[in-house]
């Protein structure tokens, strides 16, 4: 696994504050915080992606974008709400 944390600035994206995790492709990708997913796609820039936002313990807003996903959880669909460890996706390489 690499990480990268920071402002990133790649040829395919744009600059963001955030920290960037690259699993080994294959590896099954966590909810991090008890939320909701607001968004699932298989177009675009960074490929397959599920975005889950929640509330930190201290009530602020937080959002995790999970990018290039090989495969998102069968039966897992926007609004639905998971739990902190729930498996909602497999790390990949789609897109750029």
């Amino acid at each position: 696994m690499e990480i990268a944390s920071g402002v990133t600035d790649t040829l395919y994206i744009k600059q963001h504050n955030g920290l960037d995790i690259y699993p080994i492709p294959g590896t099954e990708l966590k909810a991090v915080i008890d939320g909701k997913v607001t968004y699932q796609t298989t177009t675009g820039m960074g490929g397959n992606k599920v975005r889950l936002s929640g509330k930190s313990k201290e009530g602020k807003n937080l959002l995790y974008v999970y990018c290039h996903v090989e495969e998102m959880q069968g039966d897992l669909n926007d609004n639905d709400t998971v739990k902190k460890g729930d498996i909602i996706a497999i790390a990949g390489a789609t897109g750029n």
